[in-house]
């Protein structure tokens, strides 16, 4: 059927929704029964079904229903990291605002409260004046 990436959304919905009724068909049970034992209504399934739309806490009823759950592990399958790369994630996370000390210069008649300050850069050491701040 091609890349799922080039088709829509609604396409894509729409799929899943005739493999879900496909696999109702297969295990011989009608709407009623996989719509009760998911505890939706029978409207509610056949959204589900027939157009791909509904709540994703009514997909996982159903899916449940027709035994397919595993199936869904599938679709967004949990992907452990490496102990290597969370230490590596860890040492770039920041864990407290610098203490880097810059000028402060006031805007007079700032209309945005609150942002009326502007760092300037601190010349102590560097007087060229296309330095980086």
């Amino acid at each position: 059927m091609g890349s799922v990436y080039a088709q829509s959304d609604e396409a894509i919905a729409k799929m899943l929704a005739g493999r879900i009724k496909q696999r109702r068909l297969e295990l011989n049970l009608t709407q009623e029964a996989v719509a009760e034992e998911a505890g939706i209504s029978r409207s509610a399934y056949q959204s589900l079904e027939l157009h791909g739309t509904g709540k994703i806490t009514s997909l996982i009823g159903v899916l449940r229903a027709l035994n397919a759950l595993d199936e869904f592990e599938q679709l967004v399958p949990d992907r452990p990291h490496s102990p290597i790369a969370i230490l590596k994630a860890q040492g770039q996370k920041r864990l407290r605002a610098s203490q880097e000390k810059v000028g402060v210069m006031e805007i007079p008649g700032s209309r945005f409260s609150g942002l009326s300050r502007i760092k300037v850069p601190n010349n102590k050491s560097n007087t060229n004046e296309d330095s980086d701040w």
